[in-house]
């Protein structure tokens, strides 16, 4: 036999045993489980599940905003050849929805990150809201403002983070008004309608 024949015969057995056994290693599965989110955060929040929340837009019409809000487990997922983690973290929502406007509301804060700000999302745009009044980073703060002739104190004022390109031709939200007490007190949109919080 030549040498390049027996070479090649070497190298095919060393194959069939390789493919005979198993180098596998044993999956390994593990779960990290984040606190709650804090009630100091949660409470940053001031609606409730079942609450109505009132408008009035530019054109003097009054607006109901039925709230929905709930806590839910999320989970993320992280695996490689020979290990799953599944990371296990709290997602709190809230949602306000109209039947009398276009724009409905979502409130998110999660313990995924640490926790800086809420997030909430109005017509395809986000806003960073704060989680504590010491915070500059995400907003600017007023002691008060008069907004539909009531005086609200500690507000923030959060401009858009961004225009969304995807939207360019509909009206978006521009600039949002907010306090912890009674949560979004007006929102001004890029076409120069406000909806302000009325009681």
């Amino acid at each position: 036999m030549t040498k390049l024949y027996k070479i090649t015969i070497f190298l095919i057995l060393i194959q069939l045993i390789l493919v005979g056994c198993d180098f596998h290693c044993k999956e390994v599965s593990f779960d990290t489980y984040k606190d709650k989110i804090p009630d100091s955060i949660i409470n940053c929040l001031p609606y409730k599940n079942g609450d109505v929340v009132n408008f009035i837009n530019s054109d003097d019409i009054i607006l109901l905003y039925q709230v929905k809000r709930e806590t839910n487990i999320g989970i993320e997922y992280w695996n490689d050849e020979c290990s799953v983690e599944r990371m296990h973290y709290e997602l709190n929502q809230t949602d306000l929805k109209s039947v009398d406007s276009k724009f409905d509301m979502k409130l998110v804060v999660s313990n995924y990150n640490p926790i800086n700000t809420y997030l909430l999302e109005i017509s395809h745009n986000d806003f960073r809201i704060p989680v504590s009044e010491n915070s500059q980073e995400y907003a600017d703060i007023v002691d008060s403002m008069l907004i539909n002739n009531v005086l609200y104190y500690n507000v923030f004022i959060r401009k858009s983070e961004a225009i969304s390109p995807y939207y360019i031709d509909s009206i978006q939200a521009d600039i949002v008004f907010y306090n912890y007490e009674f949560g979004i007190l007006e929102i001004d949109f890029t076409d120069g309608e406000t909806y302000q919080r009325i009681d």
